[in-house]
């Protein structure tokens, strides 16, 4: 349970390690290692028992390999669903028997045109083989060179240096790098890039673009020609999207004057195209509003046909008594959709401890959010030592100018709320035929302000009947997060990462229009 609760006490007894040897006490033979992982208890006795159990299902495993290659793939598939049930044990046990699976299944393909697929099926599921020897004279049986091998079975960093310095052309390997590293050495750097330029392999360098944007750029000129940069800068979808808007958070200050422009508009562009698919999801949006409300007005000239209210027409002539014949447009009725009236207030800490993945994630929220909700639907302010205010309910902001804004977002100074809490107070206060009020709060709840100083504002906001979500990730102070869901009646939820945001707001929506209380 993510929400926050007085911590369990550590020293409780494990009755279900005592039950589960109880059970495996009375086993005539060694259970199934189907039934092993269902019932995972991380005890010694458990995991004795799946270490006897892998070696009955390895067996049986191994037993296909007298069959012809293609007659062994469904052994190996129930083999990798095994393999990855074991890891998500999250045991040690469970880990290095998925490992040593993994390695079975690589010895047992038995084909050239399989293997290196399935070794690259091996590697997504989060497994690596526990015997990399066993694995490469596999491969080299089938006819498949060790450095093919090794490139997958390696370090990402050596991956990079390997599709660069062999000018290997796979979209889809240079696309699972970009996520994976977040850092070249300087002289790698130097080296690949050297590469690039000799191969004039606009992939590569869209790759080392997407890694190390700041970096590749200040070498423009001297290391590698501006030219092969112009033509590789999101080459095939290589480092574009949400990828380009990190890169701008991350490397902005290190982009040189040539390249910034051009760069600050395609993380805009990025900015804008990631909250978009945000936008039209869930429930109520831009035109209806947080709480649609449906009612039936007259047909005026220029209605969309498609809102006739055909069964209230119909019911509204009749029970006037007139013949059907004299029916006219003046008597047509149509569906209209109003908004309701409800009021989001978000506040989205951003002081020091903020990435520049964290930042990219924050402005995404921003702008879904104010793409989403109708202007008098949402306020909105960022904080740190100070409190930087998007909107007000009251006033309306073009979304292309607030993109722009929040790309010079820094994640600065100390984490202060107080004024933050009054912007929403004043906000709140201000819009009296609000039917409903949230506040979301986004924080590590770490704040300079004492407890004394915290309830009296917390207080007024519970004066106004506003309602309390808040979301924190990493490190939470849980005695002001307690503090905050104790004083305005709400729960704080702890998210895995900040990528989660978007996801979390969206339900927070859900949540108003579902008129939860």
């Amino acid at each position: 349970d993510d929400d926050v609760e007085p911590p369990e006490p550590e020293d409780r007894p494990a009755l279900r390690h005592t039950v589960f040897d109880a059970w495996a006490d009375d086993q005539e033979e060694v259970p199934p290692l189907d039934l092993l992982v269902d019932i995972s208890v991380p005890t010694p006795r458990w995991s004795t028992l799946v270490e006897n159990a892998l070696a009955v299902f390895r067996s049986d495993l191994e037993a296909s390999a007298v069959l012809a290659p293609d007659d062994r793939m469904s052994a190996i598939g129930e083999a990798l669903k095994m393999a990855r049930r074991l890891k998500e044990t999250t045991t040690m046990v469970g880990k290095r028997a998925a490992s040593e699976l993994a390695t079975v299944v690589m010895v047992l393909v038995g084909s050239r045109t399989r293997f290196l697929p399935l070794l690259d099926a091996v590697l997504d599921l989060g497994l690596v083989p526990h015997d990399t020897q066993l694995v490469l004279e596999a491969g080299t049986v089938l006819g498949i060179s060790e450095d093919e091998i090794y490139a997958r079975l390696s370090q990402p960093l050596e991956q990079l240096r390997f599709l660069i310095e062999g000018n290997v052309q796979d979209l889809r390997r240079h696309l699972d790098l970009v996520d994976k590293i977040t850092t070249i050495p300087d002289e790698l750097l130097e080296h690949l890039l050297a590469c690039c330029v000799r191969d004039a392999n606009r992939m590569g360098l869209a790759l080392l673009l997407a890694i190390a944007l700041g970096p590749v750029l200040t070498r423009v000129g001297t290391a590698v020609p501006q030219d092969i940069v112009d033509d590789s800068l999101g080459y095939r979808g290589i480092g574009g999207g949400e990828n380009l808007l990190l890169q701008w958070y991350t490397h902005r200050d290190d982009i040189p004057s040539a390249f910034k422009e051009r760069v600050r508009a395609l993380a805009k562009s990025a900015l804008l195209d990631a909250a978009l698919a945000w936008m039209h999801q869930g429930t109520g949006g831009a035109e209806r509003g947080l709480l649609p409300q449906s009612r039936t007005r007259p047909y005026r000239a220029g209605d969309d046909l498609d809102h006739l209210d055909i069964d209230g027409t119909l019911e509204a002539f009749t029970s006037s008594g007139r013949s059907i014949e004299l029916l006219s447009s003046d008597d047509l009725l149509v569906q209209d959709t109003a908004s309701g009236r409800a009021g989001f207030g978000v506040l989205i800490d951003i002081s020091g401890s903020m990435s520049g993945r964290d930042l990219a994630v924050c402005a995404i929220a921003v702008i879904m959010l104010m793409g989403r909700l109708q202007p008098e639907e949402l306020a909105l302010a960022l904080f740190e030592s100070d409190t930087h205010v998007i909107k007000g309910f009251a006033s309306g902001r073009d979304l292309d100018d607030v993109a722009g804004e929040l790309l010079e977002l820094r994640a600065t100074g100390g984490t202060c709320v107080d004024a933050a809490l009054r912007f929403m107070h004043d906000e709140f206060a201000g819009q009296a035929d609000q039917e409903r009020r949230v506040l979301f709060l986004l924080s590590d709840f770490c704040f300079f302000e004492s407890h004394d100083e915290l309830r009296p504002l917390l207080d007024d906001l519970r004066a106004l009947d506003v309602h309390f979500i808040g979301a924190g990730h990493g490190h939470i102070s849980r005695d002001v997060a307690a503090l905050f869901a104790q004083r305005l009646g709400g729960q704080v939820t702890k998210i895995p990462s900040l990528a989660k945001l978007p996801e979390l707001l969206m339900q927070a929506l859900a949540w108003i229009a579902g008129g939860a209380q």
